[in-house]
């Protein structure tokens, strides 16, 4: 492997860390005031304008972040993706209820669920399990909070961030699940924060977004 991949993956957390919440703050803030402005003809049409122009400055900040969050999954579950599909037809046919009793299962935290693993170099890991990665891909998939969603929903020019938002959420699903898949758990921070991750998603699979 390069040694192109360290400064890939310095990259890829970094654009992950950037959040993305007080961008949208802004711009629903923007969105109602433009459009409570507009509706009740309150102000000149040079505020107006200005207004309108604000909105599509922020909105193309959130296009551009999300884009970048986006091709940052993508590059990171490749690299941790599975070219061996048969191993999804054991899980299929698997029976659900033997999955979800977990009461006598006992996790050896120094083997990966895929035995055959990945070659990546040590420095490479280093970066990966120190870096949080798991942990800043799991953030992405975070909904925004119900009034910035109303906000979005109601305003046509704003409609478009909410589905970015939704790609990056099932991108950083699959980029997830390729990432559990390939490192060992206590790399991955032990049983107690893949229990804790778990209830999570759970939490987010149940909510009504």
């Amino acid at each position: 492997m390069s040694d192109t991949v360290p400064l890939v993956l310095g990259i890829i957390s970094s654009t992950l860390d950037d959040p993305v919440e007080p961008l949208l703050g802004v711009l629903s803030k923007l969105a109602v005031n433009h459009k409570d402005k507009k509706i009740n003809g309150a102000g000149e049409e040079n505020d107006l304008e200005d207004k309108f122009v604000a909105v599509n400055k922020i909105q193309e900040s959130v296009v551009h972040l999300l884009s970048a969050k986006q091709a940052s999954l993508e590059i990171l579950g490749n690299l941790f993706e599975d070219e061996d599909d048969e191993e999804w037809e054991d899980v299929s046919s698997t029976d659900s209820d033997e999955l979800l009793d977990t009461g006598g299962m006992e996790i050896d935290e120094g083997v990966s669920a895929n035995e055959l693993g990945l070659a990546f170099p040590p420095e490479v890991q280093q970066i990966i399990v120190n870096g949080n990665i798991c942990e800043k891909v799991a953030q992405q998939i975070l909904y925004p909070s119900d009034e910035i969603i109303q906000i979005l929903q109601s305003h046509s020019k704003t409609k478009d961030c909410l589905k970015r938002i939704n790609t990056v959420r099932c991108t950083a699903l699959l980029c997830l699940n390729n990432i559990i898949q390939k490192l060992k758990v206590n790399e991955l921070g032990g049983t107690e924060k893949l229990w804790n991750l778990w209830l999570h998603l759970g939490t987010l699979l149940f909510k009504k977004t």
